[in-house]
């Protein structure tokens, strides 16, 4: 007689994680940089995000 493999699928289990990046604005700020002052622009940031 012989034996028939049945898979188990019990033992395994899959995690996929999905990572999208995420566009975040960022508002414009004023910095001060080698005794000067800086206008800095609007921006979007990019955010790697669930």
């Amino acid at each position: 007689m012989s034996k028939k493999k049945v898979p188990s699928y019990a033992g395994i289990s899959l995690l996929v994680e999905v990572r999208l990046p995420i566009l975040i604005k960022v508002k414009g700020y004023t910095r001060i940089r080698y005794g000067k002052v800086e206008k800095v622009r609007s921006y979007y940031r990019c955010v790697w995000g669930r």
